[in-house]
């Protein structure tokens, strides 16, 4: 019975070991390497990106620049996410 327990516990163990826990949130922009690939610690195997706080440069033309007023909340949409809106606030 205590064989059968330690091999059960070094299974879950093992099990745990098999997902790869990010020490931060966001969005994986790209991936390193293949599911299925053994890894060593220290290994990258993703970039990570937090998309919470974005900082947007658009050009503006001179027309539409006189309608826009500093703090003024805006939504932002984009091909890279068809669907999503982003909300954000105007700055300098």
């Amino acid at each position: 019975m205590k064989a059968a327990e330690s091999q059960l516990t070094l299974a879950k163990k093992q099990l745990s070991d098999t997902k790869i826990k990010a020490p931060i949130s966001g969005t994986i922009n790209k991936r390193i390497v293949d599911v299925g690939t053994m890894v060593n610690d220290g290994i990258p195997v993703a970039n990570i990106v937090d998309i919470s706080m974005l900082k947007v440069l658009l050009n503006v033309s001179e027309k539409d620049a006189f309608q826009i007023k500093i703090g003024e909340q805006t939504e932002i949409t984009t091909d890279v996410y068809p669907g999503v809106k982003f909300f954000g606030r105007l700055i300098t």
